[in-house]
């Protein structure tokens, strides 16, 4: 009934890194099933950041070419930094 991680599809699509996600998604998913009363706003909004990098990066009209300079982009400190601040952390 109740998927975390990776299992729920909750790794970047930018960099396949999952584990705080998973951390995140499991520690809630835990909290759920002690009190079913309890709904967790963390795993809305880690739904809502993946979904956000998900549209942007597969949005018809970028998904080549943002797709391709995806892995050279993020070697970019400035870019890396602001990328992982705005979808991941």
């Amino acid at each position: 009934r109740y998927l975390v991680g990776d299992a729920a599809g909750l790794a970047s699509p930018v960099t396949g890194e999952g584990i705080g996600q998973a951390l995140i998604s499991g520690r809630e998913v835990a909290r759920e099933i002690a009190d079913p009363s309890y709904r967790s706003p963390s795993i809305a909004e880690l739904a809502a950041k993946h979904r956000r990098t998900y549209d942007v990066l597969y949005h018809r009209r970028f998904a080549g070419p943002l797709y391709l300079m995806a892995r050279w982009l993020l070697t970019v400190p400035r870019i890396r930094d602001a990328a992982f601040n705005r979808y991941i952390a």
